[in-house]
C-alpha cells in the first residue's frame, strides 16, 4: 500500500523527523481484525506494516461482555417496585427488558451452539415464576405479559444472565472464521450466517440494555 499523502490517514500516533508519520489503521480478513501499524514517509513513499492480531472471537466477547456491564448497571440496586416501574401503562419495565434481552441471548446462541437453553437446563423458568419447560423469550409479550414479570429483586435477573453470559463465551472461545461463516438460516436472502446471527444479538441486547438504563434514568428523576 502506498500513500501519497500521509495527513489522509486517520488516526496518526506520531510523527517524527526518522520515521515520518505513524498511523493505526483498522483491517478485517479472513474472520480475524487486524490493528495495522503503518510508517509513512512521503519523500521516498514507503510504508510498513507491524499487525497485532486479534481474533473474530476476542470482538464478539468483548461485546457480549459490554452487555453484562449495561445489565449490572441497569438494576444494581433496585428493589421490585423499581424493577417493575413503567414510564406509562404499556411500556417495558426495567425488569422485564432485562430478562427480554437474556432470554435472546440464550435462546439464539444455545441454536446456534446446538446446546439446550441454559432456560431449561437451569430451571430458570420455575425460578421466573413460569411454566416449566416454557421456552418464552417475551417477543409479542402484551402489556399484561410485560406486568406479570415482577422479580423481587436483581439477584434473578443478573443471577440469570451471568449464567447465560458465561455459556456464551464457552462458545466464542470456540470459533473461528470458518463456523462464522456456517449458514444456519437459509429463510433470508442472503442467507443467515453463525456471524451474522451473533452481531444481530448484539445490537439487540444493546438496545434493550439502553433502553433499562434510560428507564432507570426515568425512575430515579420521577422520585
Amino acid at each position: 500500500m502506498i500513500f501519497d499523502d500521509p495527513r489522509s490517514i486517520p488516526c496518526v500516533i506520531s510523527r517524527d523527523r526518522v520515521s515520518g508519520f505513524r498511523f493505526q489503521v483498522p483491517g478485517f480478513s479472513a474472520g480475524r481484525f487486524r490493528w495495522q501499524t503503518v510508517s509513512c514517509r512521503k519523500r521516498s513513499r514507503w510504508v510498513q506494516f507491524q499487525e497485532v492480531d486479534m481474533h473474530s472471537s476476542d470482538i464478539l466477547t468483548d461485546a457480549f461482555g459490554r452487555i453484562r456491564q449495561l445489565v449490572e448497571r441497569s438494576v444494581t440496586g433496585l428493589n421490585g417496585s423499581a424493577l417493575a416501574y413503567r414510564p406509562e401503562a404499556d411500556a417495558n419495565s426495567i425488569g422485564w427488558l432485562v430478562w427480554h434481552l437474556t432470554r435472546i441471548q440464550d435462546d439464539h446462541v444455545a441454536e446456534i451452539a446446538n446446546q439446550e437453553q441454559t432456560w431449561i437446563s437451569g430451571s430458570w423458568a420455575v425460578r421466573f415464576g413460569m411454566t416449566a419447560g416454557s421456552l418464552d423469550t417475551g417477543y409479542g409479550h402484551t402489556s399484561e405479559q410485560v406486568a406479570a414479570l415482577r422479580p423481587e429483586n436483581p439477584d434473578l435477573l443478573t443471577g440469570y444472565h451471568e449464567t447465560v453470559w458465561e455459556r456464551t463465551n464457552e462458545y466464542l472461545a470456540t470459533i473461528d472464521a470458518h463456523e462464522l461463516e456456517r449458514i444456519i438460516d437459509r429463510s433470508y436472502e442472503p442467507p443467515v450466517t453463525v456471524g451474522v446471527r451473533l452481531v444481530s444479538v448484539i445490537s439487540d441486547n444493546l438496545q434493550h440494555a439502553g433502553q433499562a438504563l434510560y428507564v432507570r434514568g426515568i425512575y430515579e428523576r420521577s422520585g
